[in-house]
């Protein structure tokens, strides 16, 4: 079974975002490495011998015997990495360590570095023998024989980056508020479905921030589904947005959407830097005259990466997208949808958003 302790697309430094802890906790590492299945090395050449069992590498007469080992490389990039290292032992004769390029070039180990003369763990930093343009194109690593017949035991080969592993941490939408203004809007937690009936006033935030805090995440995730929209098909275009907000209600940026599935906005994408850290709040609202969409928060998270999660006030303002039995219970008005409509209902008794009542 191969040992691996990091993520292959970080291995390739490639931006993808895991969730590893919860809201405001941090994971780290000391190093990152890639270790080889030495079970799946392969003997190459006539003179040369290869004993998964015991990991025993013997040839002999002749330097052409080599075991190739290419599970590490993957796609042959490795320039996210600084190191190669090597752990062998029950030395008897000299051997070295071969890289062959994806065009067939073999760069050969030196006696400065990869040939070597006694067993233990040797390290070898990969930019002293391999240039720019060909740390991207390795096609697979050689233990090769430089002696006329020997044995080596090969404990180990693993790549190395010395760099701590990535901290990532996130912030989970813990529930849609109400904000100034927003009666043409509505959330229900039972069916996660978020209402609305106007094009303006009918946003929900999302997240409270304070001000600077947003600029230590990277991106925004959410994921929607069910769209629904009474609106004439190629009349107006079901839409819905997510703003972020400065102080005083001021709207910083507006980011639309008119399709469901997950949605991943890069924030530096979006925003310039004095954008970013202005803004204190971010809002989910509808776009058009009149829809509804379904999503959890739960499915609404922010992911950074850096020191350490930042810190935010806590947010002590009553929900409003709490389950209608709940509100039911306590005698408060709710709002509801039926038959397609958004109604406020209070004791039995529903009103449309007017003020009319409504049977």
């Amino acid at each position: 079974m191969k040992k691996i302790t990091i993520n292959r697309a970080l291995a390739a430094k490639k931006k993808v975002f895991t969730v590893l802890m919860l809201v405001a906790s941090v994971f780290t590492v000391s190093a990152r490495e890639l270790h080889a299945d030495l079970s799946q090395a392969t003997p190459v050449g006539d003179n040369a011998s290869w004993d998964a069992a015991t990991n025993t590498f013997s040839w002999t007469a002749g330097n052409s015997a080599r075991i190739q080992i290419t599970d590490i490389v993957g796609d042959g990039d490795l320039s996210a990495w600084d190191t190669l290292v090597l752990v062998t032992e029950n030395y008897e004769d000299s051997y070295r360590l071969d890289i062959e390029l994806q065009d067939g070039t073999v760069i050969q180990g030196t006696s400065g570095w990869g040939k070597f003369y006694s067993a233990g763990t040797k390290k070898m930093a990969l930019a002293e023998q391999l240039a720019e343009d060909k740390i991207t194109s390795v096609k697979n690593i050689r233990i090769n024989t430089n002696s006329g017949s020997g044995s080596i035991v090969i404990k180990d080969l693993y790549l190395l980056n010395d760099e701590a592993e990535p901290q990532y941490f996130e912030k989970v939408c813990q529930g849609f508020k109400a904000v100034k203004n927003n009666n043409k809007c509505s959330y229900d937690t039972t069916t996660h479905t978020f209402a609305w009936t106007a094009a303006d006033a009918n946003a929900m935030r999302i997240f409270k921030l304070n001000a600077g805090n947003l600029a230590a995440y990277q991106t925004l995730v959410l994921t929607t589904a069910d769209f629904r929209s009474e609106n004439e098909v190629g009349t107006n275009d079901l839409k819905y947005s997510i703003l972020f907000m400065g102080e005083n209600n001021t709207k910083i940026k507006e980011k639309s959407f008119a399709s469901v599935g997950t949605k991943t906005i890069v924030l530096t994408d979006e925003m310039a830097a004095d954008e970013l850290a202005s803004v204190v709040e971010i809002r989910f609202a509808g776009s058009c005259a009149q829809g509804s969409l379904v999503i959890n928060p739960s499915d609404i998270k922010l992911i950074g990466e850096g020191e350490e999660a930042p810190v935010d006030d806590p947010d002590e303002e009553e929900e409003i997208g709490q389950g209608v039995e709940e509100v039911k219970a306590t005698g408060k008005a709710y709002k509801t949808i039926e038959n397609g409509q958004l109604i406020i209902s209070r004791n039995g008794v529903h009103f449309d958003l007017t003020g009319k009542v409504v049977k």
